[in-house]
């Protein structure tokens, strides 16, 4: 999943955590991941981050499917890599098959649970 607008909502919260990531790259604490088609690169967004308490950072936002946006939630260790434990391969993607679904916030209870808001939009 390609993030366009808030790359430097990722880096602060990566610099923020005292990451690796941020701290070993010159410059920059971007991070860009892939996940839906090969549009998503100009149609995939982040809405909102959060970071745990054991510092690992959660995306939430949509993928591009190629017909049309799926909530999408990513978690990161605090360098920048995929948490490959969680969903799959690090990424979670839900679909309600009923039009265009955005996660717009997550939140992290103190028992560690991920919480999301999204919307699903159908014209």
């Amino acid at each position: 999943m390609r993030f366009n607008f808030w790359y430097s909502i990722i880096a602060l919260t990566l610099m923020a955590t005292n990451s690796v990531l941020a701290r070993s790259t010159p410059g920059q604490g971007i991070v860009t991941t892939r996940v839906g088609s090969s549009m998503g690169a100009i149609k995939d967004n982040a809405f909102s981050v959060a970071v745990q308490p054991d510092g690992k950072i959660v995306v939430a936002g949509a993928s591009y499917n190629g017909k049309d946006s799926d909530f999408a939630v990513l978690r990161y260790f605090p360098n920048g890599s995929l948490d490959t434990e969680f969903g799959d391969g690090g990424v979670a993607i839900f679909d309600s098959r009923m039009g265009d679904d955005k996660a717009y916030a997550v939140a992290i209870q103190p028992v560690g649970t991920i919480l999301a808001a999204r919307t699903v939009y159908n014209g």
